[in-house]
């Protein structure tokens, strides 16, 4: 077992036999796993292939065989959901900029355009769906049950 380390993290990689198969596989998962507990980092393919032990043509190989995108494009798909996950749940006076930021996005024009592209939606409509839901929905406090 080999044990790489990326910034303050460790990840444990067996040896992987790497892009086709069941080693592609095992190596895509592995990626995903390591970018899941990365999300809010400044990741680059060459921080993958560090913390991988992997080429970057392998890497690259095994997510067009197995996922049919590029692990920066696979990164960027999770960074989108996590930050359309927050937009949900929004709190009040949360706004898309922040969220954007939190979520490594840079430049607001491009995380809307991307945005809207995979989810059919801007974020602001994400978000302001998010806020009408909350005030619809009746706020109970504990004066409220007493007799």
């Amino acid at each position: 077992m080999d044990v790489r380390a990326a910034g303050n993290s460790t990840l444990r990689v067996q040896s992987l036999p790497h892009a086709a198969g069941a080693g592609g596989r095992q190596l895509v998962r592995a990626t995903a796993a390591w970018l899941r507990a990365h999300l809010t980092e400044n990741v680059t393919v060459g921080d993958l292939c560090r913390a991988l032990n992997a080429r970057e043509r392998t890497l690259h190989a095994a997510f067009c065989d197995h996922l049919g995108t590029s692990p920066k494009a696979y990164f960027k798909q999770l960074r989108l959901t996590a930050a359309r996950r927050e937009l949900q749940r929004a709190q009040r006076g949360m706004r898309v900029t922040d969220v954007a930021l939190r979520w490594g996005f840079l430049h607001f024009g491009w995380f809307a355009h991307d945005y809207s592209q995979h989810f059919g939606e801007t974020p602001r409509a994400t978000l302001r769906r998010s806020q009408e839901r909350r005030r619809a929905t009746p706020q109970t406090r504990p004066s409220d049950y007493a007799a």
